[in-house]
């Protein structure tokens, strides 16, 4: 199985099967990747429903058609590797584009928000997507209040870019 690894997380994409599993029952998914069973807490039931819609209408179809490349259009479990369960997720919303970019984004359960469990993960996929020569910048939205997640941005080398609709662009380059 591909993953990447560091020394508090391993962060795992999803293939189609697993996808296919976490849209019917997370805690399934969790069990069958020999993880204790958590539940990714998401105090925001609007992002979660967004999260669910997302695996279901956009990862399995583009999973299904670049399955040599999933790891570009798939949902990234974060797993903290002492307590061997999920705490986040992190993904890439496609392969680079014509002028060589990519979006991120992220989520961390409230549980372990502020112990920069997300800051490493940006790291680790921040490499990974860097690997491939096609990639010359990231980038990543966050809301005007969204403090903790412009943290975990600055701390990886993203400067502010500009504005979108509903908040603050990001943009990490190569």
């Amino acid at each position: 199985m591909f993953q990447l690894t560091s020394q508090k997380l391993t962060i795992i994409p999803l293939n189609l099967k697993q996808l296919q599993l976490l849209a019917q029952d997370r805690i399934l998914l969790e069990q069958s990747l020999g993880l204790e069973p958590f539940g990714v807490k998401i105090s925001d039931p609007i992002f979660e429903e967004g999260f669910q819609e997302a695996i279901e209408s956009y990862s399995i179809p583009k999973v299904t058609e670049n399955e040599a490349r999933f790891q570009w259009f798939t949902s990234w479990f974060i797993i903290h590797r002492v307590d061997n369960r999920i705490v986040g997720t992190i993904g890439v919303a496609g392969l680079p584009n014509e002028q060589g970019e990519v979006m991120i984004g992220y989520f961390t359960d409230e549980r372990y928000e502020g112990q920069g469990i997300m800051t490493e993960a940006v790291q680790l996929l921040s490499d990974w997507m860097f690997e491939n020569q096609d990639v010359q910048s990231i980038i990543a939205d966050t809301l005007v209040d969204g403090i903790g997640s412009q943290k975990v941005l600055q701390k990886n080398g993203f400067v502010q870019d500009g504005t979108t609709d509903e908040g603050l662009r990001w943009r990490k380059r190569r």
